[in-house]
């Protein structure tokens, strides 16, 4: 997939969509400026949900930019129809918002040819593919992958959460990690058997207490 070269597993170079309708070929050395390359694979343009999933991450582009994560859209549609999806002013109508990343352009290929999206592992369903969420590091290894259903907008905080629990991580050198639930704001795991046992007495013994506390309460 994505761990040695972003571009040795697809045929015709895509082009990638600027915010502003501007079209260029895509060099994905473009984004290596940036720690984190998060990939938001769209089900397709015009879609009610992908727009809606466009408007909620072009809102939240600053928060992606503090974690030094370059976002950037992919989808399997012409380059003219995501010009048109990215600049019309209907995309953004609701919340006046429009499109403030860049998005890629990779349409159906053939059935000889293997586009990105499949490329990168992303199953189609019908021709569209499952909207998937990829974040890469800067040596291009894949450290997150996730598909969702494709009735229930993906939500930019739980991506926002996973991308900095990536730094966390990254930041530790291997001496910390994160339990599933985790956010910035809590504790992290010491990467040894007595962290992690510490860490665990704690939580249960926090949770117990809550417990105990909400029982009085309703008492």
């Amino acid at each position: 997939m994505l761990q040695k070269n972003l571009t040795c597993c697809y045929g015709p170079t895509p082009f990638l969509i600027n915010p502003n309708g501007t079209m260029e070929e895509l060099q994905m050395n473009k984004f290596s400026s940036s720690y984190l390359l998060c990939l938001v694979v769209f089900r397709g343009a015009m879609e009610p949900l992908s727009s809606l999933e466009l408007i909620n991450f072009s809102s939240n582009i600053s928060k992606f930019q503090d974690l030094d994560c370059k976002l950037v859209g992919v989808a399997r549609d012409s380059p003219m129809v995501l010009q048109d999806w990215m600049v019309d002013p209907m995309v953004g109508k609701e919340e006046n918002v429009l499109a403030t990343f860049p998005c890629i352009s990779c349409p159906n290929l053939g059935a000889d040819d293997v586009e990105l999206i499949q490329a990168v592992g992303v199953p189609l369903v019908q021709g569209f593919p499952i909207p998937t969420i990829i974040i890469v590091d800067r040596q291009t290894k894949v450290r997150y992958f996730a598909s969702f259903s494709d009735t229930t907008a993906r939500s930019v905080e739980e991506t926002l959460r996973m991308v900095a629990a990536i730094n966390m991580v990254d930041d530790a050198k291997g001496s910390s990690f994160a339990p599933a639930d985790w956010e910035s704001n809590q504790p992290t795991i010491t990467n040894t058997k007595a962290g992690v046992l510490k860490f665990y007495q704690e939580k249960y013994k926090e949770d117990k207490q809550k417990k105990i506390v909400k029982n009085e309460v309703d008492f």
